[in-house]
């Protein structure tokens, strides 16, 4: 099961209001748990997806990584560990989760290595052309302090902290805090 990234607000209207998409995502997660377990993730999310996600329960006893400025909406989440620093991506027994959307593609590339083999993958990088060499280097906070957009972190992070912490909240609810 995959679930894509979206907004912090979208992914707040949906744990509130979407029962339909919550609920089929509470049953499919269910019924790949009470399959025998296979070598490759069961769960895996990108970016914001994390977030719906983690509303399974499935992160419980897990490491997993979202996008930067939705970390604070999984860190206080009972058994969540979030991964240090800012990884691309992160793999822990069935859940692979990743960091921001353009980080989707490292994640999908391993994602193929590991459901069919690195040759495959390595065909399906060359064919993408995905040889990421990028001309700036501030992907992630830590990379922005350098580089003088700390303020921009910070104006985003605060722009979307009624989001994260309304998030927060209705997991801390159902889930329990650390």
């Amino acid at each position: 099961m995959f679930v894509p990234g979206t907004s912090v607000e979208q992914a707040q209207t949906v744990l509130l209001q979407d029962d339909v998409y919550m609920s089929f995502l509470q049953r499919v997660c269910g019924e790949l748990a009470a399959k025998p377990h296979q070598c490759w993730p069961r769960y895996a999310s990108v970016c914001a997806g994390a977030l719906l996600l983690a509303n399974t329960g499935i992160f419980k006893g897990k490491q997993v990584t979202t996008h930067w400025a939705m970390r604070g909406a999984l860190a206080n989440l009972q058994g969540v560990t979030l991964a240090p620093d800012y990884p691309r991506y992160v793999h822990d027994q069935d859940v692979l989760t990743g960091g921001g959307i353009a980080s989707g593609i490292d994640e999908a590339l391993y994602l193929v290595s590991s459901l069919s083999s690195v040759d495959e993958a390595c065909k399906a990088q060359l064919i993408m052309q995905y040889a990421p060499a990028p001309p700036f280097h501030c992907g992630n906070p830590d990379q922005a302090e350098q580089s003088g957009y700390l303020d921009m972190v910070n104006g985003m992070l605060s722009a979307d902290q009624a989001s994260v912490d309304t998030i927060q909240s209705i997991l801390q609810g159902r889930y329990g805090s650390a």
